[in-house]
């Protein structure tokens, strides 16, 4: 009987070594944004400027972020003068940074890998459009042009992108730029005779390139003029400065 019982205990005491040994490790719950990027560390900057900025903890508490965070080595490379003066404004710094955040989870940017990610445009939190771009060739993404490094660091209300740069807030649509630019009130023009205007603004993906009027000066006067009072072929010749986004151009 003292054997039998042995042998039960011992089968139990097996049984529970197995079942240690077998079982799968558990995974770490995330941490917030705060933590998870100073146990990283290289993140020191943009935690600093978002402190300043009065975002980190809007960030911390909002539901679900997704921030683009330049690392200390991208961040290094700004002029210390530019930094001090983006420091020194809370407003140019707040919108700056709010550029770089959105309060929602972008799932998509997390996969692995890069064979199902598509070209796409996000809303940051301040409501300006960031373009994602997939380089499968050079097996990299793109944030405004500025390469992720690493894609999907978990926090526990959201995910980060270290970014090897800064991304710059647009400053309007094409045709806004190109109005305001001044030196491009030809083209502008022959785009709003051509009928393109509504066209472009609405692209959300495009490359234009844009002759100065010192370049429509050099053009004979005749051509011009044809071209403006013939809107099929105005509308055929202003094509030709405009397309979709080409990898190799952005």
């Amino acid at each position: 009987m003292k054997m039998l019982t042995n042998l039960v205990v011992f089968v139990c005491f097996l049984a529970s070594a197995l079942c240690q040994t077998t079982m799968a490790p558990t995974t770490p719950m995330p941490v917030d944004l705060e933590t998870e990027l100073t146990q990283r560390g290289g993140f020191t900057q943009i935690l600093s400027l978002l402190k300043t900025a009065g975002l980190l903890d809007t960030l911390k508490n909002a539901d679900n972020i997704t921030l683009f965070a330049p690392t200390d080595a991208a961040l290094a490379r700004v002029p210390a003068d530019q930094l001090a003066a983006l420091t020194s404004n809370p407003s140019d710094l707040q919108k700056l940074l709010g550029f770089h955040a959105l309060l929602e989870d972008v799932k998509a940017l997390h996969r692995k890998g890069i064979g199902r990610l598509q070209d796409k445009v996000i809303m940051s939190s301040n409501g300006l459009p960031i373009r994602i771009n997939v380089y499968r060739l050079l097996h990299t993404v793109a944030a405004e042009g500025v390469n992720i490094t690493e894609r999907g660091i978990r926090v526990s209300n959201g995910y980060v992108h270290a970014l090897d740069g800064v991304m710059i807030p647009p400053e309007g649509d094409v045709v806004e730029i190109a109005v305001a630019n001044g030196k491009l009130t030809s083209l502008v023009s022959l785009l709003s005779a051509a009928g393109l205007v509504d066209a472009i603004k609405s692209d959300m993906n495009i490359t234009v390139f844009a002759p100065h009027d010192a370049a429509f000066a050099k053009v004979d006067p005749k051509v011009t003029a044809y071209l403006t009072s013939h809107p099929e072929d105005l509308k055929s010749t202003c094509s030709w400065v405009h397309l979709k986004k080409k990898w190799f151009l952005s």
